[in-house]
């Protein structure tokens, strides 16, 4: 039998909805490499999702105030299957991004879901 390919989209992180998701999906794909400063990243999307989801509803915090910028994908399901994160970053060259938390879901890899996330 032939796998059917992921059918999935691609859009802007909302802090509202997705902080949480990327948290636990961070977690599951990187849990045997995960260094401190890995956790710290971990712990303060937890606590950012709580602080949105309990504090301050109404939607008037946006990622680019937590400096989380950044991508998912979505299954048809509405499932968070995957995700990017751009930190911006200047250097000797210029001003640009730092591309990081590049992950896909296990039971979704190898659908080009983490190039479809880069070439957003």
């Amino acid at each position: 039998m032939t796998e059917k390919p992921a059918q999935f989209t691609i859009r802007e992180i909302n802090v509202q909805t997705d902080l949480r998701p990327i948290a636990d999906l961070i977690k599951a794909s990187f849990q045997e490499f995960i260094d401190p400063d890995g956790q710290q990243f971990i712990d303060r999307l937890n606590e950012l999702s709580y602080r949105v989801n309990n504090r301050f509803p109404g939607g008037f915090l946006t990622a680019f105030e937590f400096n989380l910028l950044g991508y998912v994908a979505v299954s048809n399901e509405q499932k968070i299957i995957g995700t990017t994160h751009l930190f911006p970053a200047t250097t000797h060259a210029g001003t640009g991004y730092l591309i990081a938390n590049v992950c896909v879901d296990q039971e979704y890899r190898k659908h080009g879901i983490a190039s479809a996330l880069l070439q957003h």
